[in-house]
């Protein structure tokens, strides 16, 4: 599928885009792949779930144990389901945005091209 389809087949919503997370997360890492601001985003993102473990060990120590497993339990994975959420959504963003990065998607199966069924 051409770029162009692809664009007007999204907008359509006629197809699935299937992200493959680990290679999408590997392209975000990549320094020359994607442009900065969304290398910068899937940086703040990694850095705000990282910095709940700490944070979880203050509240623990500082406030009360409970606090801190709370956030342990509770917001560490949330952020961390956002920032893998984030960098498919990104992913697909910017396929749209770039045909040359789209056939690179295609090409090392970042992305995986679906039709939606007709009912």
């Amino acid at each position: 599928m051409e770029h162009d389809e692809f664009k007007s087949a999204w907008r359509a919503g006629s197809i699935q885009v299937e992200v493959d997370r680990a290679k999408a997360m590997e392209v975000a890492n990549a320094k020359t792949v994607l442009p900065a601001r969304y290398q910068q985003e899937y940086q703040w993102w990694t850095i705000a779930w990282l910095v709940t473990l700490p944070a979880a060990l203050v509240a623990a120590v500082f406030v009360k144990w409970w606090a801190g497993l709370l956030v342990l339990l509770f917001v560490t994975p949330v952020l961390f389901r956002a920032t893998n959420r984030r960098v498919k959504r990104f992913t697909i963003e910017f396929a749209l945005e770039n045909g040359d990065f789209y056939a690179y998607a295609v090409d090392h199966a970042i992305i995986k091209l679906r039709m939606k069924p007709t009912a």
